[in-house]
């Protein structure tokens, strides 16, 4: 009983750190050009159904979004 109380709390505390790390570091996002979902605006922005997806999806999340082409 012991020994499953103590793997209980350390795979408790082993998700909390996990999820801790998580939220710090941006999520990163591979972008691809084709239209309608990812188009590039003349001022270089990314817009388009995927990319306004994924800022909803940030906006949701504490942490940050980073896209690479």
């Amino acid at each position: 009983m012991f020994i499953q109380s103590l793997s209980c709390i350390f795979l408790l505390a082993l998700g909390i750190a996990s999820h801790t790390q998580a939220q710090e570091q941006p999520l990163k996002i591979g972008i691809t050009e084709v239209p309608p979902f990812v188009m590039q605006a003349n001022d270089g922005r990314w817009e388009g159904i995927s990319i306004d997806l994924w800022e909803d999806v940030a906006a949701g999340w504490s942490g940050s979004l980073n896209g690479f082409p």
